[in-house]
């Protein structure tokens, strides 16, 4: 679910245009807003770096809660191909794969900074995500920090990097 968060913020823009600022909205209206700015994703091929910093889960068994701690700090790399048209565009899905379910809780994206938190619904159970981070032309990294229950009762709480960065044209062989 935190994927997908990714293609969120793959935003670029300059410092010099106009920044966003939303609270209590649905994704599509954030998305719609996004847009609308002038604050476009550059077209191309983009490489997504991954890093779970920490994971936190209540009554999880101690040899899981060791394999889990082993995969800690390593690094997920992905590639994804944004279409101009996608670019010009970004519709609800671009920010959150499942957004139907989600709502900002605050976004702000300006001067390079991007301030937001999110709340999902998955089922009668919420998901609380904050996004910290900078943004350039080209490049982006994020702080991204997760709460919620990965079965009912079982709180968990999860700490991500990601840095994304364009690189290039698409070539037909990114996810």
């Amino acid at each position: 679910a935190c994927l997908p968060l990714l293609a969120a913020l793959a935003l670029s823009a300059c410092g010099s245009e106009p920044g966003v600022e939303a609270k209590n909205e649905s994704v599509e209206s954030v998305a719609g807003k996004v847009a609308a700015s002038g604050m476009n994703p550059r077209p191309g091929r983009w490489q997504a770096t991954l890093k779970i910093d920490s994971m936190e889960m209540a009554g999880m068994p101690a040899a899981a809660k060791q394999a889990m701690n082993k995969s800690l700090g390593s690094a997920q790399n992905y590639f994804t191909c944004l279409t101009p048209e996608q670019a010009n565009q970004p519709n609800a899905e671009f920010f959150q794969k499942t957004a139907k379910n989600c709502k900002y809780d605050r976004f702000a994206m300006a001067d390079g900074k991007i301030d937001a938190a999110m709340t999902c619904d998955a089922g009668g159970s919420a998901t609380k995500m904050t996004m910290l981070g900078s943004y350039s032309g080209d490049v982006y990294d994020l702080k991204v920090t997760s709460q919620g229950e990965m079965q009912k009762g079982m709180p968990m709480t999860m700490a991500m990097s990601i840095t994304s960065r364009r690189v290039g044209e698409c070539d037909g062989t990114e996810n």
